[in-house]
Formats: structure tokens, sequence, C-alpha cells
């Protein structure tokens, strides 16, 4: 009779080689970040909020408007988001801004 070990069941199922395991690990980013961002636009309990939705699925939006030339809270352009979506706005994947906010 064969001696079974837990490394040889498990041996076909693990990748060989450092390639197979970054693509491994690659793919299973990609797809948490699907997961995660169809999870944010679709089943939030925020997710029927309108607004932009890079601000409702990642915390980059807030990055991307420092990098155009000021804060979120500051300005003309979080006037003209109210404007155009209403008194709630998300600024982050967790926060919403209300109109009374400013």
């Amino acid at each position: 009779m064969e001696n079974i070990t837990f490394s040889s069941i498990l041996a076909p199922l693990l990748p060989a080689t450092i390639f197979q395991w970054l693509l491994a690990t690659f793919l299973l980013s990609v797809l948490t970040i699907i997961l995660t961002i169809t999870y944010r636009l679709f089943l939030h309990p925020l997710a029927s909020i309108p607004g932009p939705r890079l601000a409702a699925t990642t915390n980059l939006y807030q990055v991307f408007l420092y990098f155009r030339g000021g804060r979120w809270e500051e300005g003309d352009y979080q006037m003209r988001l109210h404007e155009k979506y209403g008194l709630l706005l998300p600024s982050c994947p967790q926060r919403r801004l209300t109109e009374f906010c400013m």
C-alpha cells in the first residue's frame, strides 16, 4: 500500500513555477477589484445615490480632484455637481456629501 501524504494530494493542484504563482496572484487581484467595483455600484446600500461613478467606487476621485486644482470641499465644482445630481453626492465609497455640508 502506498503512503498518501498531504503534499502528494495537493501537488497536482499547486502551480509549479514562479510565473504561475505571479499569474494566479494577478488574476486573483483583478477578480477582487472587479467584484469590489460591482458590489459598490450595484449592491451597496448607498448605490442608488446618483453622482460620479468613480467617486462611488474608489477613493481615487478625491485624488483626481486634488490634482485637478483643489480640494473636494472647496470651489465651484461641487456646486455644479449638486446642481446636476441633487442633494446627495458620493465623495468616496463609504461617504456621501449633502448640499448642507458646505
